[in-house]
């Protein structure tokens, strides 16, 4: 794989451009900093294998980043069947020190907003990777149908329908804590 110093620029720009998007999603996918680092890698790895393809002018690579960290992540999941969520490694990636104490309240808030999430991405674990990936790139990522349809393949329409399904079904799972 011989590339050219054009090449090599431009797959550095779409690096640079792209890698802070994918390293969140896949932080917020599994809950631990050095994994996400270890499976952000991974993505830009095969898209450097890949980078005539993704480096064209006029292409957009980010709906095919997505689609490959979502791909590395649950099967990532299937493997491993990573259940636990430390809501302390979460704080890592801030890289924020420890606060004053007339911060003491906005870090409490924070933490539990952590615990809470993390309590949320324990319940997506019961959903199906596709359901899960839905969620994640809706609220998470803040993505349109329109790019969700580019990275999963699927119609827009489709989507909605199958992300309101998967809502409910986590609103339900949620609330069976809850009960329980």
């Amino acid at each position: 794989m011989r590339t050219g110093v054009r090449e090599s620029a431009r797959f550095a720009e779409m690096y640079d451009r792209n890698f802070g998007r994918i390293f969140n999603y896949v932080l917020r996918r599994m809950g631990n900093v050095s994994l996400a680092e270890d499976i952000a890698a991974d993505v830009f790895y095969k898209a450097l294998k890949h980078a005539k393809r993704l480096i064209k002018p006029g292409n957009d690579p980010l709906p095919w980043l997505y689609t490959v960290a979502s791909n590395e992540v649950n099967s990532f999941l299937r493997k491993r069947r990573a259940r636990a969520v430390d809501p302390a490694v979460m704080g890592e990636a801030e890289g924020t020190p420890a606060p004053p104490d007339q911060e003491a309240l906005r870090a409490e808030e924070e933490l539990e907003k952590e615990k809470q999430f993390a309590e949320v991405r324990e319940k997506m674990l019961s959903l199906s990777e596709e359901d899960q990936t839905l969620i994640s790139l809706k609220f998470f990522e803040d993505l349109s149908y329109a790019e969700m349809s580019k990275i999963m393949g699927r119609r827009e329409g489709t989507l909605r329908v199958r992300l309101h399904r998967a809502v409910q079904a986590l609103k339900k799972e949620m609330e069976g804590e809850e009960d329980g």
